[in-house]
């Protein structure tokens, strides 16, 4: 899969994704764990997503360390384990996610601000489609003040990525 990046100043890249549903998900359902947008400022090291403590983080957390952000280097990341490290990250990484384009419109949605894709509000048919891709865009919102919704008003500098999703759907019946 390919990620295309409209603006190479400092971009964000939106990692692709493989995700499976089943036909009888409910309207906004989540789908897999949220999409990853990397950052260009991060940590070399950082690994996303990343596990701490039960939790899923697909950007730098300030989980248990007095505020300040950071980021594993493992996947399944277990503090005070020999041979765990991590990084702390500058800033926080802030990103907004929307659809582009879907092979069946309405079938599926992101939440614009955690990048979590969800079922849609066309009903999931298997026999009729058993999947379905998605492009979505993420744009990093570094230096927007609070207003991440602008960025989308002028792509050419707001570091615009756009990835290829695949959704492939269960027959549970």
């Amino acid at each position: 899969m390919t990620i295309n990046i409209r603006n190479m100043n400092d971009p964000c890249k939106l990692l692709p994704a493989s995700l499976v549903t089943d036909e009888n998900r409910a309207t906004g359902s989540p789908i897999g764990a949220p999409l990853v947008a990397l950052d260009s400022d991060l940590p070399s090291m950082c690994t996303f997503p990343f596990t701490y403590e039960d939790v899923t983080y697909t950007k730098c957390t300030k989980a248990n360390y007095g505020g300040k952000f950071w980021c594993a280097h493992s996947a399944d990341f277990q503090a005070g384990s020999i041979g765990e490290t991590w990084d702390e990250c500058y800033e926080n990484q802030e990103f907004r996610y929307r659809v582009s384009e879907q092979s069946v419109n309405g079938a599926f949605e992101v939440h614009s601000q955690t990048g979590q894709v969800q079922v849609g509000t066309v009903k999931l048919n298997y026999e009729k489609v058993k999947s379905y891709t998605i492009k979505v865009e993420a744009v990093d919102c570094k230096g927007l003040a609070g207003d991440c919704d602008t960025a989308w008003d002028s792509p050419a500098t707001h570091y615009i990525s756009e990835a290829v999703i695949e959704i492939a759907v269960r027959d549970i019946n």
